[in-house]
């Protein structure tokens, strides 16, 4: 059996080989529990909510259109919203937009969820915050596991 020091030194091993041999940069994908973990990002339905409290498009809140939509559903629901916010006549939040009818309905709720996470993301470990950590992780110990 191999000791659990070794192994991670042949999984390193293997990702610097297969790295090394292509020529391009690797993309990493994680899952949300990072980003709640480290600096307190929504859940995608949380991330459903906050998007349609800021937009003037609903009349209710979100619980009332959640109750019998899925996250799926209520994400093409804001997204109609958002658009419909950006053709309005009034749509300052809007207004350096090249509004353009080729444009997916998704464009403008993809545009403000990508400013959300712009907005709330640390731009390095060292700007994590203690308030924004999940349960009972210290900035030290979250320093430690992102390393």
């Amino acid at each position: 059996m191999v000791d659990f020091e070794e192994y991670k030194q042949n999984v390193i091993s293997d990702v610097e080989t297969t790295v090394g041999m292509k020529p391009v940069q690797p993309i990493i994908f994680a899952g949300t529990g990072l980003s709640i973990r480290y600096f307190s990002a929504p859940s995608w339905d949380g991330l459903l909510e906050i998007m349609a409290d800021e937009c003037p498009k609903s009349d209710h809140e979100y619980g009332y259109y959640r109750q019998n939509r899925s996250p799926p559903e209520m994400g093409d629901l804001i997204a109609d919203w958002y658009s419909q916010w950006a053709w309005d006549e009034d749509h300052i939040k809007f207004d350096d937009w090249d509004l353009n009818y080729d444009d997916s309905v998704d464009i403008y709720l993809k545009s403000e969820i990508a400013e959300h996470f712009q907005d709330i993301t640390p731009s390095a470990v060292s700007d994590l915050d203690e308030d924004d950590l999940s349960g009972d992780l210290t900035v030290e110990m979250a320093e430690s596991e992102i390393r």
